[in-house]
This record gives C-alpha cells, structure tokens and sequence, in this order.
C-alpha cells in the first residue's frame, strides 16, 4: 500500500512538472546567428559556436518523408512489419 501511494505521489510529480520537451526546446540555443536586412532577408549566417552545430528548430511537416521513412528503418528495420 505504501508503494503504491508513493508511486502515485511520484507520477503526479512527473504530470505537474511540465514536458521535458518544452524545457529542452525553450533552452535550446543554435550555433549560428542570423544577419537580417531591414526588411527581414537573411544576408549572412555567422557561425557563433565552433565547438558543435546545432541547427534551428524545423517541424515534422518540413522533413522529408524520405529522410522520416529513412530514420525509422535506420531505428527498426522491420518497424512496418510487426503492430508494436
């Protein structure tokens, strides 16, 4: 019984804390830094940090479904193959 009063304490927790996800995304910071004319268009891209590369953030909808379809057989083979 204390187990699962524990259990539930600690998934409740977890709930309230907020998405990991949304923690990483609002941190994130890209090694480039964008120059923009007065009317928004890019000019230059400086690379601000040389030690990684870190790009901006894309949606799903922007990647390829060639590269997606690649990823996931990169992961599992025969992820199409079998329901789990």
């Amino acid at each position: 019984m204390l187990f699962a009063i524990f259990l539930i304490a600690r998934c409740a927790r977890i709930c309230w804390a907020g998405s990991p996800f949304d923690d990483i995304k609002r941190d994130f910071r890209p090694s480039d830094t964008l120059i923009l004319a007065r009317d928004g268009e890019i000019i230059q891209r400086v690379r601000t940090d040389a030690f990684v590369r870190r790009g901006q953030w894309v949606t799903l909808a922007d990647v390829s479904p060639a590269l997606r379809t690649a990823l996931v057989l990169g992961e599992d083979k025969r992820f199409f193959e079998h329901r789990s």
